[in-house]
């Protein structure tokens, strides 16, 4: 049961996910991607505190340590890493890119924690995953072009998502999901403020309230922020980082369906072939395929004396 409720939460993360991308489209006519952000996980923070309004104690430097990386790499440097790239490289190599990010968090997590095997059905699910994802990004119309510092800045950001898995990983399991999330945010919201009033001279709310502005950053502060980082947090304790980070490969598929839902982009069959490869890569990484003789595919990297 408790595998069960863990996949539907990834599921539903990752849909939520993938389609804000029509909601930070329609605000960067009004804001940059800074201040969506800031103004996102500061909402988030605030309705974290209303749904559970219970003060967490300090209770040790090494647990502050903890939520303190939490936010350094899940809130305030995957963001900023993410939204630096776009400025030097294309949306879409960016998208592609950090689509990898399940890969890294297995690396990652198999290296420092050795409870998360890094196996061949992983690499095998993720090669598959990451051709689906390059065709629907590129949709057969753009030819991929590197740019060295923008996509370095997308790899660091999808190696980052990696560490911020890997905090979760280290958090006492007896704290509620939405104490580690709401303090996450906490500190991500801390470093991210200089910035904010440094580059953007803080924050103009008056757009909000000009059209419906102020429902996109509901819908991405309470449910996007809020609710599905402590739904992905509570995911990864029930089947673990590895299992919840391959939902990261489904988010362009659910794009795809909100973009020709809400901004009516045409859907082509070349996409449809992308969504197959998509899937048959997320159930390679979780279930492996069946060879004759042999029930496992290996471990990639052998686990450690």
């Amino acid at each position: 049961m408790k595998n069960k409720v863990g996949h539907l939460l990834a599921a539903f993360v990752a849909f939520v996910w993938g389609v804000t991308f029509v909601s930070s489209k329609i605000l960067l006519d009004d804001y940059s991607p800074l201040e969506i952000m800031y103004m996102r996980f500061v909402l988030a923070y605030v309705g974290l505190w209303i749904i559970r309004p219970k003060h967490h104690p300090f209770r040790s430097f090494r647990e502050e340590s903890i939520f303190l990386i939490a936010g350094v790499t899940g809130v305030f440097g995957y963001f900023m890493l993410e939204n630096s790239a776009m400025i030097y490289t294309s949306v879409s190599n960016t998208g592609l890119i950090l689509a990898a990010a399940p890969l890294f968090v297995s690396i990652i997590l198999h290296v420092f924690k050795q409870d998360e095997r890094f196996e061949l059905k992983i690499l095998i699910g993720f090669i598959l995953a990451m051709l689906g994802v390059g065709i629907i990004v590129f949709n057969g119309q753009v030819v991929l072009k590197l740019n060295g510092f923008g996509d370095f800045l997308a790899i660091i950001a999808a190696v980052i998502w990696g560490f911020y898995s890997l905090a979760l990983k280290q958090m006492d399991r007896t704290i509620s999901s939405i104490i580690i999330t709401r303090r996450t945010f906490f500190y991500g919201i801390i470093i991210a403020t200089p910035f904010v009033f440094a580059l953007e001279g803080g924050i103009n709310f008056a757009p909000l309230f000009e059209g419906n502005g102020w429902i996109h950053i509901v819908f991405l502060g309470i449910v996007a922020s809020g609710i599905c980082y402590v739904f992905w947090n509570l995911s990864i304790r029930l089947i673990g980082a590895v299992k919840t980070s391959n939902y990261i490969y489904l988010m362009p598929l659910y794009t795809m369906a909100a973009s020709a839902i809400v901004l009516k982009e045409a859907i082509t069959p070349l996409m449809y072939v992308g969504c197959g490869l998509i899937l048959c890569g997320v159930y390679i990484s979780e279930r492996g395929w069946i060879i004759p003789g042999r029930k496992k595919l290996p471990e990639i990297i052998p686990e450690s004396e």
